[in-house]
C-alpha cells in the first residue's frame, strides 16, 4: 500500500497517470502464496532514489530550457534577401507606374482644356472676321454712293461752266425804252463763284453724314485685326 502511494505522488505519476486500482476479485478458495515482506529501510531508500531521480530530471529540463532560450534565432535562409529585393523592385515599379498614370491624366486634362479654349478663341475670331466682312461690304456700298455723288457734282459743275460760257458769248440786246437805273455791276465770275459756293455748301450738307459714317466704318475695320489679336 505504501508503494502505491509513492508511485502516485512521484513525478512519473503526472507524465504517465495511472488509473485507480481496481479492487481485486474475491479470493478464490485456493490458498495465497507467501509474499516477501518489505522493511521500512528499503522503502526509505527507494523514496530517496525516486526523489534524486526527479531532481535530476527537473535539472536537466531546466538546463535544456535555458540553453534553448540562449540560442540566437537561426539566420534567414538564402532565399529571403532575394525575395525582399524582388518585392522592393515590384513596389518601386508600381510607384513609377502610378506616377506616370497621374502625370498622363493631368496632361490629358490640360489637352482637353486647351482644346476648349482654342475652340472658343476660333469662334471669337470667326465672329470678328464676319463683322469685318460686314463692315467691308458696308464700306464698299458707301464708297459707291460717294463715287456717284462726286460724279453728279462734276456733271453739275460742267453744266454751270457751259451755262457761264454761253452767257458770256451772248450779244447784248438794244433796250427799246430808256434803261432803268443801272444795277450794281456784278461780273460773270462773281456769279459763277456764288453759284459754286452754294453748290459746295449744299453738297457739304448732304455728304457730311456720309463722311462721318465712312470714318466710323474705317475706324471699326482698323480695330478689327487688333481685337482679333487680343482675343488670340
Amino acid at each position: 500500500m505504501d508503494t502505491h502511494k509513492i508511485k502516485k505522488d512521484s513525478l512519473f505519476s503526472s507524465v504517465f497517470p495511472q488509473s485507480e486500482p481496481v479492487p481485486a476479485p474475491a479470493p478464490a478458495a485456493t490458498p495465497q502464496p507467501h509474499r516477501p515482506t518489505v522493511s521500512e529501510d528499503q522503502v526509505s531508500a527507494l523514496n530517496k532514489k525516486i526523489e534524486l531521480l526527479e531532481r535530476n530530471i527537473v535539472g536537466e529540463l531546466q538546463k535544456k530550457l535555458s540553453e534553448r532560450a540562449e540560442v540566437p534565432p537561426a539566420p534567414p535562409s538564402p532565399a529571403t534577401p532575394a525575395l525582399i529585393a524582388k518585392i522592393t523592385e515590384m513596389d518601386q515599379r508600381f510607384r513609377e507606374f502610378q506616377d506616370k498614370f497621374l502625370l498622363g491624366a493631368a496632361q490629358m486634362k490640360n489637352i482637353e482644356e486647351s482644346k476648349i479654349s482654342a475652340r472658343r478663341e476660333i469662334e471669337e475670331l470667326l465672329k470678328v472676321v464676319r463683322e469685318q466682312q460686314k463692315y467691308s461690304e458696308l464700306d464698299r456700298q458707301m464708297h459707291d454712293q460717294l463715287q456717284k455723288a462726286w460724279s453728279r457734282v462734276e456733271e453739275m459743275e460742267q453744266r454751270l461752266i457751259e451755262a457761264y460760257s454761253a452767257a458770256s458769248k451772248r450779244p447784248a440786246e438794244p433796250a427799246p425804252h430808256p434803261a432803268p437805273p443801272p444795277a450794281p455791276a456784278v461780273s460773270a465770275d462773281e456769279i459763277a463763284a456764288a453759284v459754286m459756293k452754294a453748290v459746295d455748301k449744299r453738297l457739304d450738307e448732304r455728304l457730311r453724314p456720309l463722311e462721318e459714317l465712312l470714318r466710323k466704318v474705317h475706324s471699326k475695320a482698323e480695330r478689327a485685326p487688333e481685337d482679333a489679336r487680343a482675343l488670340a
